[in-house]
């Protein structure tokens, strides 16, 4: 059979002209997301499943956990006083253990150095009561030993910081925090004993002192 494909192409072109509502046959394929839908439809209707049951949890889940980096970094202080007031005044540092190298040390030097400062202050009030009165004791010569005393006791100060660092040097403890907190329980405990030396200063003042009312 003879078709005239140049008739043909005439007759199209004719129609096109002929109605401006003209459109050529497109083919339109189906939206896989929306058969996917329709299939699980149908499925959920035949296994007569009304709900798809969530993902399980796992019985397990690790805690995850911000480090606290507000803290006050009193170690980052270099002098000493100050580095033990900031461990014994900061609310951060409130629950140190007793056992905590890294803090409980510079609270209790704070506390034990207020009480030799008191105790030097006594020890020199109770001189002034005692021998202030006396003739033989000359005022200015009375005067300069307190002062020998204060420096006394700066002397055995500068003495107990270096000693303390010296022992870390002889155990051989590595430079850093930890030789740090080391140095600070050495001087700790020559300070508890220079409090009892001052102790028995004072005690023996006031025994003095007693004697002659």
């Amino acid at each position: 059979m003879f078709i005239n494909t140049a008739a043909a192409t005439e007759d199209r072109t004719m129609t096109e002209k002929r109605s401006p509502s003209y459109r050529p046959l497109q083919l339109v394929l189906p939206d896989p997301n929306r058969t996917q839908r329709v299939a699980l439809l149908f499925l959920l209707s035949v296994f007569h499943i009304t709900s798809i049951p969530a993902a399980e949890k796992p019985m397990y889940e690790p805690e995850t956990t911000v480090a606290d980096d507000s803290r006050i970094d009193c170690m980052a202080i270099g002098e000493w006083d100050s580095r033990e007031e900031c461990f014994a005044t900061s609310a951060d540092y409130a629950d140190c253990a007793d056992s905590d190298l890294r803090c409980s040390p510079y609270k209790k030097m704070y506390v034990a150095r207020k009480e030799l400062e008191a105790l030097e202050l006594q020890v020199a009030l109770y001189a002034d009561q005692l021998y202030g009165g006396m003739e033989m004791w000359d005022r200015e010569y009375l005067a300069d030993l307190k002062n020998g005393f204060r420096e006394a006791n700066a002397a055995w100060g500068e003495y107990r910081d270096k000693k303390c660092l010296a022992e870390q040097f002889i155990s051989g403890a590595s430079r850093g925090n930890q030789m740090g907190d080391l140095t600070e329980s050495c001087r700790l405990d020559a300070t508890n004993d220079r409090i009892m030396v001052l102790k028995r200063y004072t005690k023996t003042l006031a025994a003095l002192e007693a004697m002659d009312d």
